[in-house]
């Protein structure tokens, strides 16, 4: 420390936000400081009177001494943010220097959009045809014909009307995907002045401490300053590696690109936790310890009470320690700005099931304290594999340890051994043997029925010894993992109840009015995903009468054939380990219910049953976690919830921003939609193509004139029938749309030979022949008989005159043309 002391004396510092004195910047390649890419452990450092001739030493010490100082206080430095984050009048001033965290708004192309907007499609065939239609007026009309400047001009306008509309859709498309932009949750959590809070992506600054957890997206490239030792990200997105690549705070490779220290924007987090520095609702019902059952307002008053001496140490130990363990094996946290916000409303970070836990652990007492007495020193993160979390903690502060552990125990922490097995009612250990077992089970049996979600509070007090590698190492890790898998001692079970959202119900009830199947797939136990879909509406059969995995036969059995048709299959629960036993006839056979819940699934098996069903059927999955998003892109549709994970956003095709019941909404217009372009098609057929057609085909091939002229049709297609069209399209739902039956897609597209049909054989036929009858029929009560123009081929009839021709043609036309818009 004396070195230390004078090594700092002939150096000053400047922090250029700090307004203290500071070393000159270093160049990136030399950086060794918290945003380099380089870890600190990674330089070597040489004695300079060995490494350099006898007459650079002098200045070579100098130099020595000045990286010794850097490296210091770059040190202390990298420590300090990390812990407490920047201040207000950093951030500010990062603000100004760096800009907001998003991308440069593009060019301005205002000139090439308008161009495309004009001259995409078929907008140049437009204009050329203008052009030659205007032409074909002046100069080359002799005598110019009125009528080709009439559709030269109804050409040009189409050319405009076009533009315009492309424009408007243009900027109409832009318009909502900002909007449905800005609803999307893009949030990530930062520590601020030693506290976390939740802010916008583009609101980071360089040397931000970033907090990430699986199913995040990035928000800005970060250097990871700690991680777990199962984080893993997914850069596909950036370089096509379908593998996730383990997250490092070493680094592994100099290219700023290539090494595994630093998370680049945009990437995914899989698996784990990081803390990152940036650089350029459910709740507890109920809690079992020992064969002592209470709820979190009993457990509230019981440790109160337990302040006086008779009381003392009677529950107040067991339920203490369960909430010291529900506070550190947690991975949620309070919104520090929310500290004199009621605990039930107070904003928490995390997963619902950590925010239940966590607020239960609160009520109890300050989770705060009990996590400034205990430093972590490793985490495994739950996933859906191995459905567990584990922390290891060392011992910072003394005055908690007889709240987390009972007393022999917290006596005789850190000196001999501890191998017990379970906390009975008074905060005893005691062995785990047969009853205590049964009874536990018996217990969890009960909460699962009753639809409540049960997690396990366990801990093990393991010697320094026992762990001689350093942490966040693969062998620390295997040792863990080891030592998690005997010894534990049970303190507690925590029952959580997740109420179902209050649309729920209905929108089950309607969807299977229109035909839907509604499966529920989830990790939860059987007994516990049964309860709740029986609430929910999805299984409508008391739970004797629901099959199991015995209802479904390995191979066609005619005698169990016949059996199972006396009883249908209705209702199955099965779980994930069964699954995976199944074969192509048992799946075929799964595939039959109409109402199924899968519990206890992994990813892989979410994928599998998707892939399953969409063999005869169109599968529509829902989900908001990372182990959620294969299934979700593999879906026909993929429906992710708003508040879901990056991860799973990105990977659906649709999300629920706020209700549940969107869902029915967008089944019924759906359907709409679908009915109502087989309404538009089946009328623009007939009279936009079939009865424009004939005119054509009769006076090249018969010599009669042609009845409708070519600027009668353009009116047609461009105006008559656009607008009614448009009105078709907004036609409101029918009365039984949701309650038809689905469509199958093999079979009923939009445009069938039933619609072709119709459209052509009747109403096409109908429509052309009354409107060819009206027209000639016209002529003929004005002396210009059928017979004459049957293979006239544009001749006159003799004795009529050619103006007179010309104009009762003219009105033959139109009245063609009336008479096809009416019908």
């Amino acid at each position: 420390m004396d070195d230390e002391h004078d090594i700092r004396k002939g150096v000053h510092w400047q922090d250029e936000e700090a307004g203290t004195h500071a070393a000159p910047r270093l160049s990136r390649r030399d950086s060794i400081g918290s945003m380099s890419i380089r870890s600190l452990q990674s330089r070597r450092e040489i004695d300079p009177a060995i490494a350099l001739p006898i007459e650079f030493r002098t200045v070579s010490y100098t130099i020595s001494e000045s990286k010794q100082v850097q490296d210091i206080h770059d040190r202390h430095k990298a420590k300090d943010i990390a812990t407490k984050g920047l201040s207000e009048e950093q951030v500010i001033r990062r603000v100004k220097e760096y800009g907001r965290n998003s991308p440069s708004p593009p060019k301005s192309t205002t000139l090439q959009t308008w161009a495309g907007y004009f001259f995409k499609g078929f907008g140049p065939v437009l204009l050329v045809g203008a052009i030659l239609v205007l032409v074909s007026w002046k100069p080359l009309g002799q005598p110019p014909a009125l009528a080709n400047l009439v559709l030269a001009i109804v050409l040009f306008a189409v050319f405009f009307i076009q533009a315009i509309f492309n424009a408007f859709q243009d900027w109409s498309s832009s318009r909502v995907m900002s909007s449905i932009k800005s609803m999307l949750p893009e949030d990530c959590i930062v520590i601020r002045n030693s506290t976390q809070t939740s802010l916008p992506a583009s609101e980071l600054v360089p040397g931000d401490i970033v907090s990430i957890k699986a199913g995040n997206k990035l928000p800005a490239d970060v250097r990871f300053l700690q991680v777990s030792s199962d984080a893993k990200l997914d850069r596909s997105i950036l370089t096509g590696e379908s593998v996730p690549l383990a997250a490092s705070v070493d680094s592994t490779d100099n290219n700023y690109l290539e090494t595994r220290c630093i998370g680049m924007q945009g990437t995914h987090c899989v698996s784990g936790t990081c803390l990152g520095l940036v650089v350029n609702r459910m709740a507890v019902t109920e809690c079992t310890i020992g064969t002592h059952t209470i709820t979190p307002d009993a457990a509230e008053d019981e440790l109160c009470e337990s302040e006086t001496p008779a009381t003392a140490g009677i529950i107040t130990t067991g339920v203490s320690q369960a909430r010291a363990i529900a506070a550190l094996c947690n991975a949620a946290e309070f919104d520090a700005s929310e500290v004199d916000v009621p605990i039930d409303q107070r904003r928490v970070f995390g997963d619902a099931t950590d925010q239940a836990i966590l607020r239960f652990s609160e009520r109890l007492g300050s989770v705060r304290h009990i996590r400034q007495c205990w430093n972590k020193t490793y985490e495994l993160a739950f996933n859906s594999k191995n459905k567990y979390m584990i922390r290891t903690f060392s011992l910072v502060r003394k005055d908690c340890l007889r709240d987390t552990l009972p007393e022999p125990e917290a006596e005789s922490f850190g000196t001999g051994d501890t191998c017990s097995f379970f906390t009975n009612n008074a905060g005893d250990t005691r062995p785990f043997d047969d009853d205590v077992r049964a009874t536990f089970e018996g217990m969890k049996n009960i909460y699962s029925s009753q639809g409540k979600r049960c997690i396990m509070l366990a801990r093990k007090v393991v010697r320094q010894s026992d762990l001689p590698d350093a942490p966040n190492t693969s062998q620390f890790e295997e040792t863990v993992l080891e030592q998690a898998k005997t010894g534990l001692t049970l303190v507690g079970l925590v029952a959580i109840v997740d109420p179902l959202r209050p649309e729920i119900r209905s929108v089950v009830r309607t969807l299977r009015t229109a035909g839907i199947r509604i499966f529920m797939v989830t990790g939860d136990f059987a007994l516990t995903a049964l309860a709740i879909a029986q609430d929910a509406g999805i299984v409508s059969r008391p739970s004797p009468l629901v099959h199991n995995v015995t209802a479904l036969p390995r191979e066609y059995d005619p005698a169990k054939a016949s059996a199972a048709s006396s009883n249908p299959r209705t209702s199955i629960v099965i779980s994930g380990p069964e699954l995976i036993g199944l074969n192509e006839y048992q799946w075929e056979l799964l595939t039959e219910y109409e109402e199924i819940v899968f519990a206890r699934t992994t990813p892989e098996q979410k994928l599998r049953i998707v892939r399953e069903f969409q063999k005869s059927s169109v599968v529509a999955m829902t989900g908001d976690g990372v182990n959620d998003a294969p299934s979700l892109k593999a879906a026909d549709v993929g429906i992710a919830l708003g508040s879901g994970s990056d991860i799973a956003i990105e990977a659906s095709d649709m999300v629920l921003l706020e209700s549940f019941s969107s869902v029915v909404e967008a089944v019924q217009y759906g359907r709409v939609v679908f009915d109502n372009l087989k309404k538009v098609i089946c009328y623009l057929l007939p009279a936009g193509s079939f009865a424009e057609f004939w005119p054509v085909i009769t006076s090249v091939v018969f010599g009669l004139p042609q009845i409708l002229s070519s600027f009668l049709m353009i009116i047609i297609c461009c105006f008559t029938d656009c607008a009614a069209a448009t009105v078709i399209s907004y036609e409101k739902p029918e009365a039984d749309v949701l309650l038809r039956k689905p469509r199958n897609v093999k079979k009923d597209r939009l445009v069938d030979w039933k619609l072709v049909f119709h459209a052509y054989g009747v109403i096409g036929i109908l429509e052309t022949v009354l409107s060819f009858f009206v027209s000639f029929w016209y002529l003929q009560r004005n002396g210009i008989p059928f017979t004459q123009l049957w293979f006239a081929f544009g001749k006159i009839p003799d004795g009529i005159d050619p103006d007179y021709y010309t104009e009762k043609l003219n009105i033959a036309s139109s009245i063609y043309f009336v008479n096809l818009v009416v019908m």
